[in-house]
């Protein structure tokens, strides 16, 4: 195992692929899900929707922003985790909630080795962003970027 400048052990980095809707993920799969749960065509075209429409109702999960809806060995899937993130409605959210979404993510992800995220649209493309930019420092140890207004007038 790796390990960093002080000689503590490191964590491995997590492995994530992008799938195209036609595709079949296996692992873990990302799936981010609007108000009342929905899901984009993308997400639906995994034939998940039925399933996570009934998680959803049990679990008391609305599609709120940074919610999460976990499901371990989905039926009637080859998925090991079937992670939902909620976002809310897209226009409500801010620049900085985009990069908490990505941290949401990273933190459901847990000890997963490799997922798989399906997103759609341009504006989930800025959350998946965020979650390997959190994916990648956190995985290797480094710390959390944070932005400094200072820096910009330097």
């Amino acid at each position: 195992q790796d390990r960093d400048e002080k000689g503590d052990p490191m964590t491995d980095r997590a492995k994530i692929a992008f799938a195209k809707p036609a595709s079949k993920p296996a692992g873990t799969v990302v799936l981010l899900a609007g108000p009342d749960a929905a899901l984009g065509p993308a997400a639906r075209g995994l034939g998940v929707g039925p399933l996570v429409e009934r998680a959803a109702a049990t679990a008391g999960f609305t599609g709120k922003a940074m919610a999460t809806l976990d499901l371990i060995a989905p039926a009637d899937t080859a998925l090991d985790r079937l992670i939902v993130i909620g976002t809310g409605k897209l226009s409500d959210l801010k620049e900085k909630d985009w990069l908490r979404l990505g941290g949401t993510a990273m933190g459901a992800l847990g000890k997963a080795k490799t997922a798989t995220v399906i997103r759609d649209g341009r504006e989930e493309a800025r959350a998946v962003d965020d979650l390997l930019q959190r994916v990648s420092d956190q995985r290797i140890g480094l710390p959390q970027r944070r932005h400094d207004p200072r820096a910009a007038r330097r």
